[in-house]
């Protein structure tokens, strides 16, 4: 029995333990979506550093600091972490977006087109 229980709650431990981490990642950024939104970049950045540092790196990483250059008019930043958040996921459809309005205000029409047609989807 005893041989049995132990693995059973190291498993549990661990699924609980990365439920804990999940949410508190998901808790960051939610926090730094609020700081975005009420235009306090330098906030919303330090919470994306924090990610990073914690090794995540998916698509809602570099999309958040797309939105963050685009709105303080680091426009190359943007670009960059829009098209690596593209890469991370390309049914992801909020940094498309961003790229088709970057492309249009570079007068590039037929690469603003490209981001702003399928497969992009809104997730």
């Amino acid at each position: 029995m005893k041989k049995i229980l132990i693995p059973v709650i190291c498993l549990l431990l661990c699924i609980v333990f990365q439920l804990f981490s999940e949410t508190d990642i998901e808790a960051k950024f939610k926090e730094a979506g609020q700081f975005y939104s009420e235009q306090q970049y330098d906030e919303a950045l330090k919470i994306l550093d924090e990610l990073k540092k914690e090794k995540i790196s998916n698509e809602k990483l570099f999309y958040y600091y797309g939105m963050i250059y685009y709105e303080t008019d680091r426009m190359e930043d943007a670009e960059l972490n829009f098209r690596k958040a593209i890469e991370i996921n390309p049914e992801f459809a909020p940094p498309h977006i961003e790229m088709g309005v970057i492309m249009i205000n570079k007068r590039k029409l037929p690469e603003a087109k490209k981001y702003c047609s399928p497969p992009a989807r809104v997730s």
